[in-house]
């Protein structure tokens, strides 16, 4: 991805997924500014215990949407509520394997502790 254009302001770029264990963010130029001011990258990914979590209730189809409503990491999965899963999940059935597993592991990460 090419940028070229300056701003003090912060800029957020969207609209691309990749995939990678290393990054090498190249910055090439301060267009013609003596010094450069970089702050930092944040990326935005998710446990693959999450992915397994839904896997493993045969709902991999909603793992993404839920990821993307925030909850990408395993210590976010109990934070999942009812209204979460009717906005995600439009099979009553399936709602209801989720919300079950969902109340399970609220249950056994209370008794740890």
């Amino acid at each position: 991805m090419s940028i070229f254009f300056s701003s003090a302001e912060p800029q957020d770029f969207h609209g691309f997924r990749e995939t990678s264990r290393y990054w090498r963010l190249l910055i090439q130029d301060g267009h013609g500014g003596r010094y450069l001011c970089f702050q930092g990258v944040e990326f935005y990914g998710y446990d693959r215990e999450v992915w397994n979590f839904f896997k493993n209730l045969e709902l991999e189809a909603y793992a993404l949407s839920f990821i993307n409503l925030g909850f990408n990491k395993l210590c976010f999965i109990s934070l999942i509520n009812d209204e979460d899963i009717a906005e995600v999940v439009d099979d009553e059935e399936k709602a209801k394997v989720l919300s079950v597993a969902l109340a399970e592991r609220h249950q056994k990460e209370n008794k740890q502790l």
